[in-house]
């Protein structure tokens, strides 16, 4: 019979050997773990645990998107508006439109007239008891051809 040579050393037998026990233990050691952390538990209460787990996940995205989504339109909202009241106002402009503040303003003025005129309608009524004679301008109660 024919010698053959080794083609490992014994010494690199012996490392591999204790390395694979190493690595072996390990493995022995996470494989207990997961069965004592399975053992006593009914697998289906962990699977209920772990759908609810994924239901919360949902629940918390789907508030997450929604809140997005309310920004998102709160943001073309105002955009929006800030567009339409810059094109109201170039119209107003070409147009010559009325502005609410315009009108306001010939509001003051147009009572400021009507008090002004109500105080010269009191300097130009007769004093009591002197009847005026002639007729006012508008008064037509003596005009027959009305009639």
């Amino acid at each position: 019979m024919p010698k053959h040579e080794p083609r490992v050393s014994f010494q690199e037998l012996r490392a591999s050997v204790s390395l694979g026990r190493g690595a072996g233990a390990r493995l022995a050691e996470r494989i207990q773990r997961t069965v004592e952390a399975y053992r006593g538990e009914d697998p289906l209460a962990r699977l209920a645990a772990d759908a609810r787990g994924v239901q919360d996940q949902l629940l918390r995205r789907a508030e997450r998107v929604l809140q997005d989504i309310e920004q998102q339109r709160a943001r073309i909202v105002s955009g929006i508006e800030r567009q339409t009241a810059q094109l109201v106002a170039q119209a107003v402009k070409r147009l010559n439109l009325a502005t609410e503040s315009g009108v306001g303003q010939l509001r003051l003025r147009v009572a400021e007239c009507e008090r002004r005129l109500g105080e010269r309608e009191v300097e130009a009524l007769p004093a009591v008891g002197q009847a005026s004679e002639k007729p006012l301008d508008g008064d037509r109660s003596d005009d027959r051809s009305l009639l």
